[in-house]
């Protein structure tokens, strides 16, 4: 996604289109947060009650809202690790 909103990355409905995307698509096997922040809760009412497949997501920071509310539904793997903005600071 490359929206824009305020300093989020989209609307708050975009970036739950975007979510919802990533945790259905047959061909997505992870998910790997580019930033932190607090923009994962403004997606949580949108989550799907099951997930189609098991998958993992990794972050932190903001992610933890995301990976509590995941965590209820089972089929996923998560990763408490760098975002994707903080890797890329690292090297």
């Amino acid at each position: 996604m490359r929206e824009r909103f305020r300093y989020d990355a989209g609307t708050a409905a975009q970036r739950t289109g975007d979510l919802l995307w990533a945790l259905s698509d047959p061909e997505v096997d992870a998910i790997w947060l580019a930033r932190g922040g607090f923009g994962c809760i403004h997606c949580l009412a949108g989550l799907p009650d099951t997930l189609p497949k098991e998958r993992m997501v990794i972050g932190f920071s903001d992610a933890t809202s995301l990976f509590g509310a995941l965590r209820r539904q089972g089929r996923v793997n998560l990763v408490h690790g760098p975002t994707l903005e903080n890797l890329a600071t690292m090297i």
